[in-house]
């Protein structure tokens, strides 16, 4: 985990990194409270399908709902509005074989 300050506010952003080369691996999650914005940067995908989850704070692991999945790489923002613990990754059988995936999420 790292927290950065940035564009000389007085704000900080949370992110959660990794760096993925088989299945069934994800970056450690972030808990969003409120109204936040997740900032989801992945480099590195050719074969594999990368998956944002959430869950509720509180609910088994086996409760991790898909909110969006990328198959390239991608630079996106997606916005909630509700308390989630989330994750990104590569679910089990998704991963493409040949891929080391830099995968990172950050609130703002």
């Amino acid at each position: 985990m790292t927290c950065y300050d940035f564009n000389g506010e007085n704000k900080t952003m949370l992110i959660k990194a990794a760096t993925i080369t088989a299945s069934n691996q994800w970056t450690a999650t972030i808990t969003a409270k409120g109204y936040n914005k997740i900032d989801v940067s992945i480099r590195g995908v050719t074969g594999s399908t990368v998956t944002l989850q959430r869950k509720r704070d509180g609910e088994d692991d086996s409760e991790y709902r898909d909110v969006k999945t990328w198959t390239a790489d991608a630079e996106e923002i997606v916005e909630q509005a509700t308390d989630w613990v989330y994750r990104l990754g590569v679910k089990s059988g998704e991963h493409g074989g040949g891929d080391t995936i830099e995968a990172e999420m950050g609130l703002s």
